[in-house]
């Protein structure tokens, strides 16, 4: 998984990878990683410049989170697609990805009453509720204005709607809290609404920026929609059992406010008594207690859920890279096929 500190460059993030997997990288993909550096320094510096102009206490809540670091995926993934592509550039609209996220995690940690985020306390805490949400807002407009100026044919349209799906994502999860009957189904639409619909983005949009066609600007789309999903799903099975200082978050925390992700409706099909368990605990209308949590955690791990879920996330991250064929075979394209890898196989 990735460490607390700002992931700076390409290099850094594929090293991470080549790690976690046990496997050699090849000299081209440390080239095609050194290539993109400069471009992510570039970004990193921006990103707190960009609250510039905000009322003083939300560009002090955004920038706390921005500069608190992040793996930066989706930024890495608009570079690297517009060089894979043919081109280079992307700075403003990997910016406006970050942003665009940066903004949904300042309103998710509202809704669900976070108070850790990358290893720091939430702005909601250091400020208040209402400045984190209006916060929020304000990255979201900056990162409309990042996509109109960037002079990218569908940039904005595109992003406009993957924002209703963020919300409608959002709000799906939201009708769920509390309920044990929730289903894959329901649990996928959330996936694909809250996360693989802004990968999808950042993938198109790189590949636009860099030239390249309609055609391979669809399959970069289908590349990052499956990485979102293999992205999520990792990060569903790492709630359970990774270490909370590199996790850079509590663990266990849907759990424990009723959100039930993929390895527990697993489990509760292997396990249907817990269902009734899991209903009298959540029935209080509060979070879950510590040993509650913990319990059913265990239950969760034991029952082999949690592997089947970083499984179905290799699944996806190889659908990913094969959406990729239809790309020049270059560097960039084997550096974007490793992403997808190593992000499904982060195991702490």
């Amino acid at each position: 998984m990735e460490s607390q500190a700002v992931i700076r460059s390409t290099d850094a993030n594929l090293a991470r990878v080549a790690e976690e997997k046990g496997v050699p990288r090849s000299t081209a993909h440390l080239d095609a990683a050194r290539m993109a550096d400069e471009e992510l320094i570039r970004l990193e510096a921006a990103l707190p410049r960009l609250c510039a102009g905000a009322p003083p206490e939300l560009g002090a809540a955004a920038e706390h989170l921005l500069v608190a670091g992040g793996k930066r995926v989706r930024a890495l993934l608009t570079l690297l697609s517009a060089r894979a592509a043919g081109g280079s550039g992307g700075v403003a609209l990997a910016a406006a990805a970050e942003l665009a996220h940066a903004a949904t995690l300042l309103h998710d940690d509202v809704i669900d009453e976070g108070d850790v985020r990358r290893g720091r306390p939430t702005s909601r805490l250091l400020w208040s509720n209402a400045v984190s949400v209006l916060s929020g807002d304000f990255l979201l407009t900056r990162s409309l204005d990042l996509a109109c100026g960037a002079g990218v044919p569908g940039a904005l349209e595109e992003l406009i709607a993957v924002l209703r799906e963020l919300v409608c994502g959002e709000a799906l999860q939201l009708s769920m809290r509390g309920s044990v009957e929730a289903t894959e189904a329901e649990y996928r639409r959330v996936v694909e609404g809250k996360t693989a619909s802004l990968f999808r983005w950042a993938a198109r949009s790189g590949c636009r920026t860099g030239g390249g066609s309609a055609r391979m600007a669809d399959a970069m789309g289908e590349y990052g929609w499956h990485v979102g999903i293999a992205f999520q799903l990792s990060d569903d099975a790492l709630d359970f059992d990774a270490d909370p200082g590199a996790f850079g978050k509590s663990l266990l925390q849907d759990l424990r406010e009723g959100t039930l992700t993929l390895p527990v409706l697993r489990t509760l099909e292997m396990h249907p008594a817990l269902r009734e368990d899991l209903r009298a605990a959540m029935a209080a209308d509060k979070p879950l207690d510590d040993e509650v949590a913990s319990r059913i955690a265990r239950i969760v791990r034991e029952s082999g859920a949690v592997q089947a879920v970083r499984d179905e996330a290799a699944a996806e991250a190889e659908a990913g890279a094969a959406a990729l064929s239809l790309l020049p075979d270059n560097v960039y394209r084997r550096a974007l096929e490793d992403v997808a890898r190593g992000l499904a196989a982060r195991v702490r």
